[in-house]
């Protein structure tokens, strides 16, 4: 990521954002020191709660266990289904949740 930190300290007002390789909390917050965002792809993908645990982190919200954060998708399921969509489409997506 040198050149993209390079390039930021040269030009302050252009936003960059980084991707590639990042897959915790600390890793996130190392590189958020550097630049204006990161992007998270397969790490989002395989354990989601990160995701949760970043956003926590960020606003201040309190953590939510697995569970409830899974009970909490119920009623999009339940209007997804309702759409015609199959369920395998949408829990193959959740699978990571639980991660570990």
């Amino acid at each position: 990521y040198d050149w993209a930190y390079r390039l930021k300290e040269e030009r302050p007002a252009l936003p960059v954002v980084i991707n590639g390789g990042l897959a915790s909390i600390e890793a996130v917050q190392a590189q958020a020191a550097h630049v204006d965002g990161v992007m998270l792809g397969r790490a989002a993908y395989h354990d989601p709660y990160l995701l949760h645990q970043l956003e926590a982190l960020h606003t201040g919200a309190p953590l939510q266990a697995r569970g409830d954060l899974l009970r909490a998708m119920r009623p999009y399921i339940e209007a997804r289904l309702g759409e015609g969509l199959a369920l395998k489409h949408i829990t193959r997506h959740l699978l990571g949740l639980f991660h570990g």
